[in-house]
């Protein structure tokens, strides 16, 4: 597993004296959901989407902040034809 050295979107998101500016937050809600979107195209659903599942990363110096998708442990394969849905991994 990647270190993400910002913590969890929660933690973040609980820390009132923290200002995030707006565009920082499209540019998080941008990398999550592109990120759904590929999950979901590879035929697997999360479950369990929210923001302590959301690591933050700053690479040093870049003035950059990467959101990542983690906690696969609810993901399920989706099976369109039948409608159900299979434990991944």
């Amino acid at each position: 597993m990647e270190y993400a050295n910002m913590g969890t979107l929660n933690i973040i998101a609980k820390q009132g004296h923290i200002p995030i500016p707006s565009y920082v937050l499209r540019a998080l809600m941008n990398q999550i959901l592109f990120g759904m979107k590929e999950f979901h195209d590879s035929g697997l659903i999360h479950r369990d989407i929210k923001p302590d599942n959301i690591l933050l990363h700053s690479p040093h110096g870049s003035g950059f902040v990467h959101a990542k998708i983690s906690d696969f442990g609810f993901a399920k394969y989706e099976d369109l034809i039948n409608e159900q849905t299979y434990t991944a991994g």
